[in-house]
């Protein structure tokens, strides 16, 4: 899922959110709230994940924690967070 798709769909289901996209990157939940001047609660986290063989993107509260279980209910499967390069398109890096 593309960074337009998303936006995309976000502009179906939540017409009045606001998106904001920092220039530069924050690796964690805690610094983008930081460097917005917001709660952790009001940033949006993307997770990549791999449950079988279906990739799935879920966007949720930054202040969540993935619940495996009901991933797994919910999924048919066990979540596992996608590697770096399954996240860029490109094949996993053996060794």
């Amino acid at each position: 899922m593309s960074h337009e798709s998303v936006r995309a769909d976000l502009a179906t289901r939540a017409p009045d959110l606001p998106i904001i996209v920092v220039e530069q990157r924050r690796a964690t939940v805690a610094e983008a709230a930081i460097a917005l001047g917001v709660e952790p609660g009001q940033i949006a986290k993307s997770l990549a994940l791999r449950v079988n063989e279906q990739v799935v993107l879920l966007v949720t509260r930054g202040d969540t924690r993935l619940d495996n279980q009901k991933t797994k209910a919910a999924f048919g499967g066990r979540p596992r967070m996608l590697d770096p390069a399954e996240t860029l398109g490109r094949e996993p890096i053996k060794g």
